[in-house]
């Protein structure tokens, strides 16, 4: 008899092996969905981060006032003080001084008045 409980026992034992009880299935289905949601919280970090790298750091406020235009001024020259100034690119200064101006071409007249732009407080 206790040969056949141990064929019994085994039959049974390596029969269940088979066979996941239904709490492992359970543990693993949640490991699964909280590896899937610490991975989305990562991803989700890192575009976050490289999305704000990207912005700049630089908290200075744009203002803007108008100067009389000298004889000898150019565009090229008034826009080059700029971005000299503040580190910017000339050509981007020419462009924007011309749209905030409301120029069509590059020349500006002794006598008249351009707006300018500075930032935090420092007048050109």
């Amino acid at each position: 008899m206790d040969m056949n409980h141990t064929e019994a026992f085994r039959k049974d034992f390596y029969r269940s092996r088979g066979r996941k009880p239904e709490h492992c299935r359970r543990y693993k289905m949640l490991l699964a969905a909280a590896a899937a949601v610490i991975i989305s919280i990562l991803l989700f970090g890192i575009t976050v981060r490289s999305v704000q790298a990207r912005e700049p750091e630089d908290s200075r406020v744009k203002y803007y006032t108008s100067i009389q235009i000298r004889r000898g001024d150019t565009l090229w020259e008034i826009a080059d003080k700029i971005a000299d100034t503040y580190g910017l690119d000339t050509r981007d200064c020419v462009e924007e001084l011309k749209f905030m101006n409301n120029m069509k071409t590059d020349t500006i007249h002794t006598g008249n008045y351009l707006t300018v732009f500075y930032y935090s407080g420092q007048e050109q």
